[in-house]
């Protein structure tokens, strides 16, 4: 069986979901998954970034079976690093001044100025 989907099993199972709730998520016919699963189709790679999201890991994980130290398991977390990698590297920088500074305890009206 792909390695890949001994991963997407093996966390199903230990989150106790269920693939009907997979289904779901994804928007996906009932056979999708077995099709994926079986060889018969490869379009699961178009929705490995939303797998990956729905069992709270990374999808290098799911795919290379990496357990990153800095992995993410917040989806929250997996929010903000998608729109941090949207934004100009430019913007990158002033937004992480920013944070830092509220981590500091600076107020954020000397921030925004």
């Amino acid at each position: 069986m792909n390695d890949v989907f001994d991963r997407i099993d093996s966390l199903m199972k230990s989150q106790k979901k269920q693939y009907k709730e997979l289904n779901e998520y994804l928007n996906l016919g009932k056979k999708t998954y077995d099709n994926w699963k079986t060889g018969k189709s490869s379009t699961y790679l178009k929705y490995l970034n939303e797998i990956a999201k729905f069992l709270n890991v990374t999808p290098n994980y799911l795919l290379n079976g990496v357990d990153e130290k800095a992995e993410i398991t917040n989806v929250l977390e997996i929010e903000l690093l998608r729109l941090f990698r949207s934004i100009e590297e430019s913007n990158q920088k002033w937004l992480l001044s920013v944070i830092q500074k509220m981590i500091s305890g600076i107020g954020m009206n000397s921030v925004c100025e």
